[in-house]
């Protein structure tokens, strides 16, 4: 026959790195509750796993299942608001003696986590339990809502995965360096910006970042629509620093287009695993991604100065990383 008690189930959660202790974003929380004759405690500690490390969220909508070893959900409590780093408490029955399950379920910003661990409570004691929640999802950029300035493309600067004999921060001279694309909405692009190696988790990313020369064409009218100087001292967002355009560019549906950079001494990311460092999931839905844009055979031709691109290499999503674009 099984006993059952009321309990506190104590959740604390903090950013840590699975097997490998805390690694910030809120640490450790106490975690055991009391219990009294009769009664028993649970505590759940749930632990992010390393791939939400680049931006982990603050907060969640947690949903919890207590199940036995039959399959039968004894338990539960769904979208409960945890804050990383604090400790949440709800009141729920469960069996006492009998092995349980424990299931999570989280949401943060479009991108869903999940856990389970095993346990068993005692009555009149208490127990933790470790849950290690994983990654299940990776939201789309959307399009820019109307005045909400936004990246052409998004990475995270070496943690998407890849080896360093995959992908790398590298120069051999000055080379240009960008993409061409197409925009599926009208959309205004009102900054331009160039990948900064000691923003990034690069191998080698210590640089002296010089004054970097980016402009954006439209390749169907042959034309230089606008050009900055990003500079050492410009926003950073991401990896990318941006300069503003002394005008915004509003770009159309029909024609193509690409932003670009004389890299000068500055580090651009080269790749060679088809997996990373982009994935169609990280541009940007209001464009589309065509090709890398370099200049001469195999883009292989040096320039220090801004020059419109001609080698469009097919099916280069991953080719090399260094131009980027803000718009709204």
């Amino acid at each position: 026959m099984l006993k059952s008690f009321r309990g506190v189930l104590l959740l604390a959660l903090g950013l840590w790195t699975a097997g490998c202790g805390s690694s910030g974003g809120g640490g450790t929380t106490a975690l055991d509750s009391s219990a009294s004759a009769g009664s028993g405690g649970l505590g759940v500690r749930l632990r992010l796993a390393s791939a939400a490390a680049p931006n982990p969220p603050t907060s969640l909508e947690l949903s919890l299942s207590v199940l036995t070893s039959g399959g039968t959900t004894v338990a539960g409590v769904t979208d409960q608001t945890v804050v990383i780093g604090q400790t949440s408490a709800v009141s729920l029955t469960v069996p006492s003696d009998v092995p349980l399950t424990v299931n999570a379920t989280a949401l943060s910003g479009g991108v869903s986590y999940a856990g389970s661990a095993a346990t068993e409570v005692n009555a009149g004691a208490s127990q933790s339990v470790d849950i290690t929640l994983t990654q299940q999802s990776t939201p789309s950029p959307s399009p820019s809502p109307a005045g909400t300035p936004v990246a052409g493309y998004v990475w995270d600067g070496g943690l998407d995965g890849g080896s360093s004999s995959q992908i790398f921060n590298y120069t051999q001279g000055s080379y240009l360096e960008g993409y061409e694309f197409t925009a599926n909405q009208a959309i205004t692009v009102t900054q331009l910006g160039y990948y900064d190696s000691n923003l990034g988790m690069l191998a080698n990313g210590a640089e002296t970042f010089v004054p970097v020369p980016v402009g954006l064409y439209d390749i169907t009218t042959n034309s230089l629509l606008g050009s900055v100087m990003v500079q050492p001292g410009d926003t950073a967002a991401g990896v990318f620093r941006y300069h503003a355009l002394s005008a915004p560019i509003t770009l159309n549906t029909t024609d193509t287009y690409a932003v670009v950079a004389a890299t000068i001494t500055n580090f651009y990311v080269a790749c060679l695993d088809p997996s990373v460092p982009l994935t169609p999931s990280d541009v940007n839905s209001a464009i589309n991604y065509l090709a890398f844009a370099g200049f001469g055979p195999g883009g292989l031709t040096q320039t220090t100065s801004l020059v419109q691109p001609n080698y469009f290499p097919p099916n280069s999503l991953n080719y090399d990383l260094g131009a980027n674009f803000i718009f709204q």
